[in-house]
């Protein structure tokens, strides 16, 4: 599942992902590896992030985030001239809606439809590259 949200200059994407911790130190589903990844450079991401906040309570983590937008553009090194006005208020009104859309992964990952482990079938072949 992939909800993407798009404004002129930067957008916001969310999926469900299925990692694999060779070493897991809780169950799953217990974000206890929770992490995200600041910036992209060239398709390439930042390194992780772990922070306490986003493990503990998710929802409300994205949504102070999403509403500082001016804190996350500092973050990441980008020039606040680089994003028009037009979408700092785009995405201020979007914030409840991107939440929304996360809550509803999370419940699904939750309930094990989404996210899941792959099937114990063998892998025949696997895409390793972007194209």
């Amino acid at each position: 599942m992939l909800y993407a949200f798009g404004f002129q200059r930067f957008g916001v994407v969310l999926s469900d992902l299925y990692f694999i911790d060779p070493n897991p130190a809780q169950p799953p589903g217990s974000f206890d590896r929770t992490h995200h990844h600041p910036a992209f450079r060239d398709w390439e991401p930042s390194s992780r992030v772990f922070v306490a906040e986003l493990s503990a309570r998710p929802l409300e983590w994205l949504r102070a985030r999403l509403s500082d937008l001016d804190g996350l553009l500092d973050e990441v090194g980008v020039a606040h001239d680089e994003v028009t006005a037009a979408d700092a208020a785009s995405l201020r009104a979007c914030v409840p809606e991107i939440v929304a859309a996360t809550s509803r992964l999370l419940d699904r990952v939750r309930a094990g439809e989404l996210a899941t482990p792959p099937s114990a079938e063998p892998i025949r072949g696997a895409r390793v590259g972007w194209l």
